[in-house]
């Protein structure tokens, strides 16, 4: 069956948007296309709404995408298309970082959840009447930012209703839900049917942190733009400006793919090691910089639980926030053995130094320095993610 091409995943994906506050006739009597009529059968029917905010207080409706069906070439399949933050109540979807069990039961981001909750019923009644029992092709899911993640939900829980084949492509989505999740969708889609493009200094797909993961699992996705000294960019999230140029006229094989036959940990440490000797500079506020301490954060999480377990015993974490869970850890990693002291007090200086501060020799790891640290890295992330998210597009 066919796969949208990353030209035509993007024009969806950016269209979409049109239809938060209109129907798809007032969208096309204004001539705006959503990037998808030639192929898919799209019109007032197709069009849902769902509700988004933050947990308790102000959940207004708005369109959040809409369900076609294909004609021509993509015949018997869907496109199930969801639109990103473009308003307040939004971003308080986004902000909001609690867990809930999602569409394959494992633990997914609480506002994405949510908004996702807020239309599946739609949704579900807009896929029996296309498809009115029939066998269903390929339902191809995608979305830009929180549609993304939307986006993503749509595809598990269309698998796990035994729908179509689902078909993932995202742009500059954040990660939506735990190792779990991410590992078992992978599993349950395949790792060659989901399409995540990601611009190498776009701040929204750098949250939230852990222990939340991308799909596909272990796999770094479809990187466009940026290097090693590329700073963090508001720009790099806008459709129209970034994701739309950098794959105009691509196919998937062209749009570049990162790969590294080293392991997650193995880069981790490579790195870790290299800021320690003075061979790796770390940029403040760089992309690569962000990524790589993203990726000993996570590193060293995992190194701190095996310790834990084989020589301090299991500890317990309780109802703690994230970064008091993460400053415990990296304290008792600290503490368990002097190759870890090294890596945790390395990570530490660093963060100051990707925060524009100078580090300093002899750090006391406490749980309240290390915590304070974290607090820097993440701190500026979440605001330029928020701020990239509710730039127009």
């Amino acid at each position: 069956m066919p796969v949208l091409t990353p030209t035509r995943a993007a024009d969806i994906a950016n269209g979409v948007y049109f239809l938060r506050t209109q129907s798809v006739s007032q969208a096309h009597d204004a001539d705006q296309q959503l990037g998808c009529e030639d192929i898919f059968t799209v019109g007032d029917p197709s069009r849902f709404t769902g509700s988004s905010g933050g947990l308790v207080f102000w959940h207004p409706i708005s369109g959040f995408g809409y369900v076609a069906a294909g004609k021509g070439l993509f015949q018997g399949d869907v496109l199930i298309a969801c639109r990103g933050t473009d308003v307040v109540a939004d971003w308080l979807t986004d902000g909001n970082f609690a867990m809930h069990s999602g569409p394959t039961g494992s633990s997914v981001h609480a506002g994405f959840q949510n908004t996702f909750a807020s239309f599946v019923n739609q949704l579900d009644t807009a896929l029996a009447t296309l498809t009115r029992g029939r066998m269903v092709g390929t339902v191809h899911c995608v979305g830009h930012s929180l549609g993304g993640a939307l986006a993503t939900l749509a595809a598990a829980h269309c698998h796990q209703r035994g729908i179509g084949r689902p078909e993932l492509y995202t742009f500059g989505s954040p990660r939506v839900g735990g190792g779990r999740f991410s590992s078992d969708l992978t599993d349950r889609l395949g790792s060659n049917h989901i399409h995540r493009v990601f611009h190498f200094a776009d701040p929204v797909p750098m949250v939230p942190l852990w222990p939340f993961m991308h799909v596909p699992y272990g796999g770094a996705g479809n990187v466009i733009g940026g290097n090693r000294t590329s700073l963090i960019s508001f720009g790099a999230h806008s459709m129209k400006s970034s994701y739309l140029q950098a794959v105009a006229g691509l196919g998937w094989n062209n749009v570049s793919a990162t790969t590294n036959n080293r392991t997650a940990g193995q880069v981790a440490e490579a790195w870790l090691k290299d800021v320690a000797n003075g061979r790796e500079a770390v940029v403040p506020m760089g992309a690569f910089a962000f990524d790589m301490l993203g990726r000993a954060l996570r590193w060293l999480v995992d190194q701190s639980l095996d310790l834990f377990v084989a020589v301090a015993g299991p500890v317990a974490l309780g109802a703690l926030t994230l970064l008091d869970q993460l400053a415990i850890m990296l304290e008792r990693a600290a503490q368990l053995t002097e190759k870890m002291s090294m890596y945790v007090t390395t990570l530490v200086g660093a963060i100051l130094r990707f925060a524009g501060m100078a580090a300093q020799k002899g750090l006391a790891l406490t749980r309240a320095f290390i915590r304070w640290a974290l607090q820097l890295l993440f701190t500026p992330i979440r605001l330029m993610a928020k701020a990239a998210s509710m730039r127009p597009f």
